[in-house]
């Protein structure tokens, strides 16, 4: 218990903290190491069902799509580190390799040539996979977690129907801590 206090404490203060808490004028190293924690921090604020993975060592993999714009910074913050007790990795993956997406636990979208939010949402609507990205209109598309700043801080747009569509629960302290958007879900294809 008093490990997800810390958690969710952390949580509150990340997202009430300015993106660029370490220097007066932000910086786009501060922002993206601040989501690289977001990412890490979904891992524990997110519950997955069993069948999410294959065994009880499989690691919790978090999945950059298109261009990564973290650079080191999500390696270093998931390094070494546990969530659920189990070990993370990060896969990077092109567009090319979309059909690996249903291995992963978070995957982050990122700008995609060629490749729109509804043909990821095909592939990933079937999977106990928690979708993230930037994007405006990712959330209308069936994502679940939005990045958006907002007073140079930030913030966290949900959908809480997308997380549950697929089997996964978000944390009630994630909920409060963000903006909730219930966006109509596409009926996922067989």
């Amino acid at each position: 218990m008093p490990r997800l206090l810390l958690q969710s404490s952390l949580l509150l203060i990340l997202l009430t903290a300015p993106a660029a808490h370490l220097r007066a004028i932000p910086s786009f190293a501060d922002e993206y190491q601040l989501k690289a924690v977001f990412l890490y921090n979904f891992a524990n604020f997110i519950s997955w069902p069993e069948r999410a993975f294959a065994s009880a060592d499989t690691p919790f993999l978090i999945c950059i799509l298109g261009s990564d714009p973290f650079g080191e910074h999500l390696d270093s913050t998931v390094k070494d580190q546990q969530a659920r007790e189990r070990f993370l990795k990060i896969t990077r993956l092109s567009p090319t390799q979309l059909s690996q997406v249903s291995d992963c636990h978070i995957l982050f979208i990122s700008n995609l040539e060629n490749t729109t939010l509804t043909d990821i949402y095909r592939l990933t609507c079937r999977y106990p996979i928690l979708t993230v990205s930037e994007d405006e209109q990712f959330i209308d598309s069936g994502g679940m977690i939005r990045f958006y700043n907002l007073n140079k801080r930030v913030r966290l747009e949900i959908n809480p129907e997308a997380i549950e569509q697929v089997g996964l629960k978000a944390d009630a302290n994630l909920l409060n801590l963000s903006k909730i958007t219930r966006a109509s879900l596409a009926i996922c294809p067989e």
